[in-house]
């Protein structure tokens, strides 16, 4: 998705179906996130470790939204993208490598 917003055309249509692409992806991903807390976490625990997961995820995007930010400003807005793409596939790849056990 980031390559596509970095690489699209000015054209309306094109912008749409990255941003419908974004949204999938948000609603797997947290879907996904929230089941794997559940499975992981004690049941007495569940409360404490959503609110543990929200604030986390808050933090995160914060730093995030100012990194990009201050690349979208200073450099470019590919760089911003860029920088977007290039971690999450360094997050895909840990994700791999922990779910393979090594």
């Amino acid at each position: 998705m980031s390559m596509g917003f970095i690489l699209a055309s000015p054209v309306w249509w094109q912008f749409a179906l990255l941003f419908g692409v974004g949204g999938l992806y948000i609603a797997i991903e947290d879907t996904l996130e929230r089941a794997l807390a559940a499975d992981l976490l004690p049941e007495d625990m569940r409360s404490t470790g959503y609110g543990v997961l929200a604030a986390a995820n808050g933090l995160g995007d914060f730093v995030s939204s100012v990194l990009v930010g201050v690349l979208w400003t200073t450099v470019s807005p590919a760089v911003g993208f860029a920088y977007a793409a290039i971690l999450s596939l360094v997050g895909a790849a840990l994700l791999l490598r922990v779910r393979q056990g090594g």
